[in-house]
């Protein structure tokens, strides 16, 4: 974390608490959308810092959906999708509209 300390250890504590999430989880068959938002927020929050903010996100339910008794299987949107469409797809096209 180019000798930030407390960034270094920021992300460290967060990336622990997101590996946690991911076994508590994977026992799990469904989890409410709140849980499932929650994970994504925290994964997307270190993606964004470990790319230096190159992209922004934000999360949009309907009003009429209760979040927290509203159950979906685990992991409906996979990290792996998340993942692969920041470095895949966001990342290189900020690169190319910096150069």
């Amino acid at each position: 974390m180019e000798n930030n300390t407390l960034s270094a250890f920021n992300y460290i504590s967060q990336f622990g608490k997101l590996i946690r999430r991911f076994l508590n989880q994977a026992e799990e068959d469904y989890l409410s959308i709140e849980e499932e938002i929650t994970t994504l927020e925290l994964y997307l929050s270190l993606e964004s810092l470990r790319c230096k903010h190159k992209f922004s996100y934000e999360f949009s339910v309907d009003p009429d959906i209760d979040i927290f008794n509203t159950e979906i299987p685990t992991n409906l949107i996979p990290q792996l999708f998340i993942e692969n469409a920041i470095w895949h797809g966001l990342i290189p096209l900020k690169n190319k509209r910096e150069s």
